[in-house]
């Protein structure tokens, strides 16, 4: 599995479609993958999931467990900070759902 920051690509000033590139299509012996994406704009995710797709991820995982006292993660509402706001977390889900058509799941701690 691999964790990239949805919102991340947009706070530094690139656009996903530049970042693009640096994500690495999984090789043959590797699958199935996982692309985690931490983030809680639900655009955002959702292209991040589309090139996750494209890229030939086998699943999307949005990251709503780790830390959220963990480097920002407070100030930017994602990893255990989303556990907070339901609505927020189904409006992400829906998001990537309807922008992929490999497995969308959930990352969630309950402690």
């Amino acid at each position: 599995m691999q964790l990239h920051a949805a919102d991340a690509f947009a706070r530094v000033g690139k656009t996903l479609k530049a970042v693009a590139p640096a994500l690495h299509a999984p090789a043959a012996q590797e699958h199935p993958v996982v692309m985690q994406l931490g983030g809680s704009d639900a655009a955002m995710l959702a292209r991040a999931a589309k090139i996750a797709e494209q890229r030939g991820y086998d699943e999307i995982n949005l990251n709503c467990g780790c830390p959220a006292a963990t480097r920002g993660r407070a100030r930017n509402n994602y990893g255990a900070r989303l556990m907070f706001d339901p609505p927020l977390v189904a409006e992400c889900c829906a998001a990537i759902i309807n922008a992929v058509s490999i497995p969308v799941s959930v990352k969630c701690r309950s402690s």
